[in-house]
């Protein structure tokens, strides 16, 4: 059975590990993350161009738009982070939480008005992302589920860019 480290221990290893294994530890989660996006993408694309040429080509239109919103995950993700690293550093593990929280509420909320205006606005999307008029149908049917998705997919990449901190918040 794994040991609970209590706060003074957990503040302890963040501070006194040495960086190269703190970070590489730290970086694990996201790096797994990151290559299952890929892979998933890559299956995506396969499966999809066993079925016609433009449904594999509206694929690559949506892919802009699948980096898009990592982009947003990843910007509030770090950017949270960044503020939560210096509050922890301060010992400010209450005010931390709610930064936490505050980035995740904020990537829900954002991801929902991005999904509504992106489903709202379906034709020009699609076609502001490259698609021409045989692949277009099929873009419009893969980017919609793409919108539905968006808000949890946001909040999942900032999930992912905190879960460095879940040792320090004291998150079992």
């Amino acid at each position: 059975m794994k040991k609970v480290m209590t706060a003074d221990e957990k503040f302890k290893k963040m501070t006194e590990t040495p960086i190269n294994k703190l970070v590489l530890s730290l970086a694990v989660p996201t790096i797994i993350s990151m290559l299952t996006s890929s892979i998933y993408n890559m299956a995506d694309t396969f499966f999809v161009s066993q079925i016609s040429t433009s449904a594999s080509g509206a694929v690559g239109v949506a892919f802009p738009l699948m980096m898009i919103i990592q982009a947003i995950g990843f910007t509030l993700g770090m950017g949270s982070g960044n503020y939560i690293s210096r509050l922890l550093g301060q010992k400010d593990r209450e005010y931390s939480s709610k930064v936490l929280a505050t980035g995740f509420f904020t990537a829900l909320i954002v991801g929902v008005i991005l999904a509504i205006i992106g489903i709202l606005l379906l034709d020009p999307l699609v076609y502001m992302l490259g698609a021409t008029e045989t692949i277009a149908p099929y873009a419009k049917d893969y980017i919609q589920y793409i919108l539905l998705g968006m808000p949890f997919m946001i909040t999942s990449f900032v999930l992912m860019e905190l879960f460095v901190f879940k040792e320090a918040l004291f998150i079992p």
